[in-house]
């Protein structure tokens, strides 16, 4: 009897060690799948964040062209505006 129940009991541990490399190994794998996503999103995050830099820095040149545009036109409408006085004259 006691033999058949330290059989059973060997059988019910090797079953749960079995149990638990299935779990170990299916735990590495979610481990190296979200190592791999963690890796994915921080290349992401750096493309998004060059990406961004660079719009920045073009919309800093677009507002400073866009205010030389200005003064340009400014200083153009005065000179026409100086010769169309002339003109009355």
């Amino acid at each position: 009897v006691k033999q058949q129940r330290l059989t059973e009991e060997q059988l019910a541990i090797n079953s749960t060690l079995e149990m638990s490399r299935d779990l170990i190994s299916e735990t590495e794998r979610n481990l190296a799948e979200v190592d791999a996503l963690a890796q994915n999103v921080t290349e992401y995050h750096a493309e998004v964040d060059g990406a961004s830099q660079k719009l920045t820095e073009k919309t800093e040149r677009l507002s400073q062209a866009n205010r030389n545009l200005v003064q340009k036109a400014d200083d153009h409408a005065l000179e026409l505006e100086r010769q169309a006085n002339e003109l009355e004259e």
